[in-house]
Order: structure tokens, then C-alpha cells, then sequence
């Protein structure tokens, strides 16, 4: 829900400001806007560069996260398939840790999406957070600190996600490592056979 700004002394809804400076928020959801009507009343030399800016930034950002949803796609459609493979009773381990393997990488790029989905709320941040700017160098009454504040919760809301990503990753590829010494085993077992179920290279977010 979008909050007009219109003094500094305004106090802006609890729902838009629950969250205090340092705590990272649970939704990467940009409620903070400036007035469009004072924005318009500025001149297409001072709010055109901004504006074109903002929207080259979000476009990237929207590019990179469609590419990462796809590839959660993908993952989601590789579970099914491990968990359907055929196996035999002695490689009962190897199929297990595929489908485990195969599950975590779904949790680790569900995390990627998240992070492009803070990366946009952090890009929109900034963009009220420069129009606030601008208006207040402009002379108008603006209260900028608490676009500032927006701004830095939402970058911390990024910091959160990418940890959880890498999190995510790194138990990927344990996961992984730990196919291939199943298949290792199977192998030393079954000499002259070749491993079943090999596993495909860990994606790259």
C-alpha cells in the first residue's frame, strides 16, 4: 500500500514501519512511495535520468530472475524423474541419495529466486529513495530519512536471502558429494558395471 509523504513530521502507518533499522523484513515488498503528484511537478531534465535508471536496473534484474526460475523449473522436473527411475534392490542407496540430492537443489534455487526477488525490492528502495532526494533538494517538504530507513531494511532483507542461498548450496553439494561415493561403492561392489544413476554438474545460480 503506497503512503504519501507530504512533511516530515508525517508518521507513516505501522504496517509500513514495524520493522526497526538492522532487523531484516519478512516480505521484500517496497510499501514506501513518494508522491507521484510532487514527483511530476518536477522538470524532465531533473526526474527523466533517474526514472530511465530505475528502469534499466529492474529490467536486468527481472531478466536474471526469470532465468532463475526456469532453472527451478527444470530442478522440479528432475525429482519426479530420479524418484521414478527403476532400481534394484542393491541400489536402493544410490537412488535414495539421487532423489535427496535432486530435492535439495529445488530448496537451493528457490532460494536463488528469493534473492532476485530482495535485488528488485532493494533496486525499488533506492529508486524512492533517490526520488525523495530529489524533491527534497527541489524544496519540498520530504521526510528522506525514512525512505533511508526503507532502503537499509530491504538491503538487509537481501543479506538474509543470499545467506540462506548459499546455505542451500553448500547442502546441495554435500548432497552431491555424497552421490558419488554411493555410486563409488555400488561400482566396488559390482565390478565391471557400470555406476547407475550418475548425477549432473551442480547448477550455478
Amino acid at each position: 500500500r503506497a503512503t504519501r509523504i507530504i512533511g516530515r513530521h508525517d508518521v507513516i502507518t505501522p504496517r509500513t514501519d514495524r520493522l526497526s533499522v538492522g532487523c531484516a523484513p519478512a516480505a521484500s515488498v517496497v510499501r514506501l512511495r513518494v508522491d507521484l503528484a510532487g514527483l511530476a511537478r518536477m522538470s524532465d531534465v531533473a526526474r527523466q535520468p533517474l526514472e530511465a535508471q530505475v528502469q534499466t536496473c529492474t529490467a536486468e534484474i527481472e531478466r536474471d530472475r526469470e532465468k532463475a526460475k526456469g532453472r527451478l523449473a527444470e530442478c522440479q522436473a528432475a525429482v519426479k524423474q530420479a524418484a521414478d527411475e527403476s532400481f534394484t534392490d542393491d541400489a536402493k542407496e544410490v537412488h535414495r541419495v539421487k532423489v535427496a540430492r535432486a530435492e535439495q537443489e529445488v530448496r537451493w534455487q528457490e532460494a536463488v529466486v528469493v534473492v532476485f526477488d530482495w535485488r528488485t525490492a532493494v533496486a525499488e528502495a533506492e529508486a524512492e529513495l533517490s526520488k525523495a532526494q530529489l524533491l527534497g533538494r527541489a524544496g519540498q517538504n520530504v521526510n528522506v530519512d525514512l525512505f533511508r530507513r526503507q532502503q537499509s531494511r530491504m538491503r538487509d532483507g537481501l543479506t538474509a536471502a543470499v545467506r540462506r542461498s548459499a546455505t542451500e548450496r553448500t547442502r546441495f553439494e554435500t548432497l552431491a558429494r555424497t552421490l558419488v561415493e554411493a555410486q563409488e561403492r555400488y561400482a566396488r561392489a559390482h565390478r565391471g558395471l557400470a555406476p547407475p544413476l550418475m548425477p549432473q554438474p551442480p547448477a550455478t545460480p
